[in-house]
């Protein structure tokens, strides 16, 4: 991986949270498009078909593909490698070095450790979903 491909990666990390939140609020303005359609007596197969169309667009989108990339690598890592994670890149206030090492009680080397370990495994989900080519 080089350095512009890291560098991607780690833009990726800190939108996130804004990109997984996009995704929640679409699929529910499609569950609430969907529930208003059918309030009103028995809804049509044409209503159900355009929420499946729906669906599929967004699962279909590289955003999606992001965040799924993103949370499998966290499930890979859950525990402390999460946590960096968390902390330096998903917080409003990123922590700093200082505030990882306080927390975790890990020397700033292991730290980066675990956040490269981290980022070569999403790295390679980013290559399984067609995110990013193989560099």
């Amino acid at each position: 991986m080089n350095a512009q491909t890291k560098k991607i990666l780690k833009s990726k990390l800190r939108q996130y949270p804004a990109m997984r939140d996009r995704i929640a609020d679409k699929f529910a303005d499609i569950a609430s498009q969907n529930t208003v359609s059918h309030s009103g007596g028995v809804g049509s197969s044409d209503s159900h078909v355009d929420c499946m169309i729906a669906c599929d667009t967004i699962l279909d989108s590289n955003m999606y593909l992001w965040v799924k990339a993103i949370e499998n690598t966290l499930s890979d890592y859950a525990g402390d490698t999460a946590k960096i994670i968390r902390m330096r890149y998903f917080q409003t206030h990123r922590a700093s070095d200082y505030d990882i090492e306080t927390a975790l009680c890990y020397s700033r080397r292991r730290i980066y450790d675990k956040e490269d370990d981290f980022i070569n495994q999403l790295h390679k989900y980013a290559i399984k979903y067609r995110l990013l080519d193989v560099q």
